[in-house]
């Protein structure tokens, strides 16, 4: 999907998404950073560093697919009225290629977005632009204050 695809939203909203982000201790032991936000559509950068390495000495699955799970988060906030609580309900990675040494830009969308259903994809390249991973996952977005329980 491409950038140009999705409208570009105000500063002081991607301000807002990024200091909610922060407020995560999961993110900034990864070290995921916030590149870009339009309605809709969000990139993110995970750095490489040699902890997201397995014994394998390629970067963690589990970290892929983190960055893969939260690029879709920006997107989402950009699409529904705050407040609102989002929970991963199903995510499907496929690994296509390693990552070893390289920063990984991911890019995440909205593909159908419903009341309380919003199904998105996102996808992970290396810094030279090798797809290592694509995912398809399905979100339930709620008010805040509704109860829910949920994986993510």
């Amino acid at each position: 999907m491409n950038r140009e695809d999705f409208e570009p939203v105000p500063p002081e909203m991607v301000e807002g998404i990024r200091r909610g982000m922060q407020r995560g201790p999961y993110l900034g032991f990864l070290g995921i950073e916030i590149e870009e936000v339009r309605m809709g559509w969000a990139q993110m950068r995970l750095p490489y560093r040699r902890e997201l390495d397995q014994p394998a000495g390629v970067v963690h699955g589990g970290a892929i697919a983190s960055l893969l799970d939260t690029v879709v988060v920006p997107a989402l906030l950009t699409s529904y009225a705050f407040p609102r609580r989002m929970l991963t309900i199903d995510l499907n990675v496929h690994y296509l290629s390693a990552a070893a040494g390289q920063d990984l830009i991911a890019v995440g969308w909205i593909r159908r977005r419903g009341r309380s259903i919003a199904f998105l994809a996102a996808e992970a390249r290396r810094e030279d632009g090798e797809v290592v991973a694509h995912a398809e996952m399905t979100y339930k977005v709620t008010p805040r204050e509704e109860s829910t329980t949920g994986a993510g």
